[in-house]
């Protein structure tokens, strides 16, 4: 039960930070955004682990952490790509599918969850992807695109698996390693988009320090919850994110929900009710 609760507490912060690096990513350079907000969740993390003390696993224990530090860069990046070039209604629901990997790979090294959570699972993603998707109609997404957000959710998938991997040594620790290879390549990634100087429009930065806060205690659940409880089921429950993100712009911004995220949203909340039942 202890992994349930933290996987969902991590899809709740993900989902509050997605809301609030989105509302700031407005008129802003939206992958400085990120890179800001990431340094400051890097810079929390770090002070936990000094306080944790502790030395660290090796590298043969740590690399899968390095593995999905690249993949949370990639998945980023490509999101943002994707984002730029088609509809959020087809890129979001795309996205989310990146539970799928985790999953896939729980089930393959041995997670046997009951039926009642497998149901669970299928319900959990498909009312997430339901609920990703924007009201109204969209343009048809080009290739280009669909490439792009399969790859997004294909590296955050891989990313999630990853961390996994390495929490069992040392969940702050596989953390801290991911972090710095993502900080390294999200960094190098947004000199080479904006050059070496901080955009004008991105400050004032001091709510990033919030969003960055928010983003590592996901992720810092996330790590957790893989040591307390199957990757599959885990995995699926902190991918739900989407759907707290929807819900804070419905009370916060006033935005209306269509019958199919309404339909979305009761799914996934249906479906998490079966996976802590099951």
């Amino acid at each position: 039960m202890g992994g349930v609760l933290l996987a969902i507490l991590s899809s709740a912060a993900w989902g509050t930070s997605d809301f609030l690096g989105g509302l700031l990513s407005r008129g802003r350079a939206a992958i400085v955004v990120v890179f800001i907000s990431q340094t400051f969740g890097l810079l929390l993390l770090s002070v936990a682990v000094a306080v944790a003390g502790g030395a660290p696993p090796g590298l043969g224990e740590l690399w899968p952490a390095m593995v999905g530090g690249l993949g949370l860069s990639v998945a980023a990046i490509s999101l943002y790509q994707a984002l730029s070039i088609g509809p959020m209604g087809i890129v979001a629901p795309v996205f989310a599918l990146g539970a799928a990997v985790p999953v896939g790979w729980g089930i393959a090294t041995g997670d046997r969850p009951s039926w009642l959570a497998a149901v669970g699972m299928v319900l959990a993603v498909a009312g997430c992807a339901l609920a990703a998707r924007p009201p109204g109609g969209g343009e048809p997404m080009r290739p280009a695109g669909i490439a792009w957000a399969l790859l997004a959710a294909l590296a955050v998938g891989v990313s999630m698996v990853g961390l996994a991997g390495a929490a069992d040594a040392s969940a702050l620790w596989a953390l801290e390693t991911a972090r710095i290879v993502a900080f390294f390549a999200v960094g190098a990634a947004a000199v080479v988009v904006h050059g070496r100087g901080l955009p004008r429009e991105l400050l004032p930065i001091w709510p990033l320090p919030v969003v960055g806060a928010i983003e590592i205690t996901a992720i810092t659940a996330y790590a957790f919850a893989t040591t307390l409880g199957l990757l599959s089921v885990v995995a699926v429950l902190a991918s739900v994110y989407p759907v707290a993100t929807v819900l804070l712009a419905r009370a916060f911004l006033a935005e209306r929900m269509s019958p199919l995220q309404g339909a979305g949203v009761a799914g996934a909340f249906a479906g998490i009710a079966l996976l802590v039942a099951g």
